[in-house]
């Protein structure tokens, strides 16, 4: 006998690599960057498991732009713009964001792995758009750091563990 009320409930919780959502930082306009990752540092729980879907909260304040935006996960090795593994979602382009925070999700398949980066790039002109991180020590995600793709040196750069994008991971 299931003394479950929903055992779909259950089923989600334990899909659940993390979940990192409550934010205290906006974070965009910066004219040098084009993307943005959480990393998977060294002693995160999660190395081995395979990524399925990860949602992101994001906005803009110029909605008028026309900016392809890719999502997805970034091999250790991988200091291009371009996704080791893409990841899909109804999310497409800077202009289908509203002006405050929405969340969106995206899905698709890689097997996580030390240095791993999970996120979002966009290519040439500045895209206006703002993500929602956590800063200063505030709930951090164990054992994950924040990545900017910078455009100037066109590689991605860990920022370190004082900031990490708010996230949900799941692995189902």
């Amino acid at each position: 006998m299931s003394y479950l009320i929903n055992p779909y409930m259950v089923e989600a919780e334990s899909c659940l690599l993390w979940s990192q959502t409550t934010g205290t930082l906006d974070n965009g306009q910066n004219t040098n960057s084009r993307g943005w990752s959480i990393g998977i540092d060294s002693g995160n729980v999660n190395i081995g498991k395979t990524l399925t879907q990860f949602s992101l909260w994001l906005y803009t304040n110029n909605a008028s732009i026309s900016q392809a935006l890719v999502f997805g996960v970034w091999a250790s090795a991988n200091h291009t713009q371009t996704p080791s593994s893409a990841f899909t979602g109804s999310l497409t382009n800077n202009n289908q964001l509203s002006g405050s925070f929405v969340e969106y999700e995206f899905t698709g398949s890689h097997t996580l792995a030390l240095n791993d980066r999970i996120g979002i790039t966009w290519n040439g002109s500045l895209s206006y758009i703002i993500q929602n991180q956590i800063a200063n020590g505030v709930s951090i995600t164990p054992n994950t750091s924040f990545w900017i793709w910078i455009n100037s040196s066109s590689a991605w750069h860990n920022y370190g563990t004082t900031n990490v994008q708010n996230t949900n991971a799941y692995q189902c």
